[in-house]
């Protein structure tokens, strides 16, 4: 059963303990004025999903303006997957000051059906934040 709320009764910090030490499993949504991010919790971990409407061409169109010099191929898949990864720890940590900030999660199994838009965040617990290749969930 989802359930949702404003994060300011409990704290965006609180609210996400809760969840990963209370072992649930399922997304996350936060919705807050311009601010919108979607997370997988997974058996205690925590994953920054790609959103509904997000358009996945920028994480591409980005790591070609940033690496334009040192092309290769075989990095492409990691590079686009830490820009967006960082950009969604910002989205994140923009996050934790805002106001009106929103959220509902729903339990269940995380999406399969693009595993390359989640990205592990392994330090979740201090917001600490380290990129990592995608895993393949499923």
């Amino acid at each position: 059963m989802s359930f949702q709320g404003d994060v300011a009764g409990i704290g965006l910090g609180e609210l996400l303990q809760g969840l990963v030490r209370g072992g649930r499993d399922g997304v996350l949504t936060l919705d807050g004025d311009d601010l919108h991010s979607f997370m997988g919790l997974a058996q205690g971990q925590v994953y920054f999903l790609a959103g509904p409407d997000e358009d996945t061409g920028i994480w591409r169109s980005r790591s070609q303006r940033a690496w334009a010099e040192a092309e290769d191929p075989n990095l492409e898949g990691e590079r686009r997957s830490r820009i967006a990864h960082a950009s969604r720890l910002e989205t994140l940590y923009q996050m934790l000051g805002a106001d009106n900030l929103h959220f509902r999660f729903e339990p269940g199994p995380l999406p399969t059906n693009n595993p390359t838009s989640l990205v592990r965040d392994e330090g979740m617990e201090g917001f600490e934040a380290k990129a990592t290749a995608a895993p393949h969930i499923g």
